[in-house]
């Protein structure tokens, strides 16, 4: 992760968050953690998610089409915008202002390059941006709307907002994209418990863990 660029400031968030978050009957043999641009990733069995913010990666090294991310692999097979390279590394040097920008640009220059929404909507996350947040994976889903991890990204941003039923309603798009998304599964459960909305939530911890027994 240090040969990738990133800080070793936001290498210690990442790994204490991870400790912080992790659960007990979790099996850590079954991760990797590695950089992906910028961020330090952790990657299991539901693909890469970041460290710091919980909020699911796009995994662009998928081949298969079959799971309805074929759309965005062939979107990234072309080349990044000259604008996303400039502010990864001004992310990965810690001018965060100059990568929000370089990322806008990015954007800007190529609406359809997921990537740059992938980091700006982290960023925005990372820093108490949620709304901000919100608006970009907004924006990105008017690109690829069948997409499951960006649909989960917007609910993590809605739940982090204290918008809970908006983001309820994101975590169930992203469960009827991809059913056996265990997360998704999970955050709904919250919620609908936290809603005091008890069978619902009962439904979807017994599909959570019926999902991590099976995996």
């Amino acid at each position: 992760m240090r040969k990738a660029g990133i800080p070793p400031r936001k290498i210690v968030r990442a790994l204490e968050n991870l400790r912080a978050t992790w659960s007990p009957g979790k099996d850590l043999t079954a991760i990797r953690i590695t950089a992906v641009g910028a961020d330090v990733a952790v990657q299991d069995r539901a693909g890469p998610w970041d460290a710091e913010t919980g909020q699911l990666l796009l995994d662009f090294e998928q081949t298969s089409a079959g799971d309805g991310s074929g759309n965005v692999t062939a979107l990234q097979k072309r080349r990044a915008p000259d604008e996303f390279a400039d502010a990864a590394a001004k992310e990965a040097e810690g001018d965060l202002d100059g990568a929000e920008a370089g990322y806008r640009r990015a954007i800007e220059s190529d609406r359809t390059y997921l990537d740059a929404y992938l980091n700006l909507g982290c960023l925005l996350s990372e820093s108490g941006r949620y709304d901000e947040a919100i608006e970009v994976w907004r924006k990105a889903l008017l690109e690829n709307p069948e997409h499951h991890l960006l649909h989960f990204n917007l609910g993590v941003a809605l739940e982090d907002a204290g918008r809970l039923e908006q983001a309820l309603i994101a975590y169930r798009h992203s469960i009827e994209l991809k059913h056996d998304f265990a997360d998704a599964h999970f955050n709904a459960a919250r919620i609908h418990e936290e809603l005091g909305q008890q069978t619902q939530a009962i439904r979807h911890y017994n599909a959570y863990r019926t999902l991590n027994r099976d995996g």
